[in-house]
């Protein structure tokens, strides 16, 4: 008898963050073949974690990000633009007369996710995706 769960079903097994969100750098999750649950207050991260994986499963272009925040109609105000740049606070500015947001990542700079997938035996996937901003004037205004 076999302890693999579901043997040759590609399961994810790592995540990779670096400069996603408010994550700066390297960031590596570890996924148990098992299951997985990603819990924490407000603010955490959980779906700064689960929009990283979607903007590799989910179809390009088509990137619904915080869907949980905008099941009541409401827009997210998450989009590459925000993740890549770390967007973490919305504030007047008083010489615009407009919300601005603060970036943890203003100039130019490069965002990634990685997802490893194994089959529990010997099979291996990584899905990397990265991002490129060269614009450092950008003020991801609304």
């Amino acid at each position: 008898m076999t302890s693999t769960i579901a043997p040759g079903q590609y399961r994810l097994t790592t995540l990779q963050v670096y400069n996603w969100g408010t994550f700066n750098g390297l960031h590596t999750v570890d996924v148990a073949r098992a299951g997985f649950l990603i819990f924490g207050p407000s603010g955490s991260g959980k779906s700064t974690l689960i929009d990283a994986v979607s903007t590799i499963l989910g179809s390009p272009g088509r990137h619904r990000f915080n869907a949980a925040a905008t099941e009541s109609g409401k827009k997210s105000g998450r989009d590459l633009v925000t993740y890549c740049r770390g967007a973490w606070q919305k504030e007047h500015d008083a010489d615009l007369d407009d919300v601005t947001r603060s970036f943890l990542r203003p100039g130019p700079m490069w965002s990634g996710v990685g997802l490893h997938f194994s089959d529990g035996d010997s099979g291996e996937i990584t899905a990397p995706v990265s991002y490129t901003h060269l614009r450092a004037h950008e003020t991801g205004r609304n």
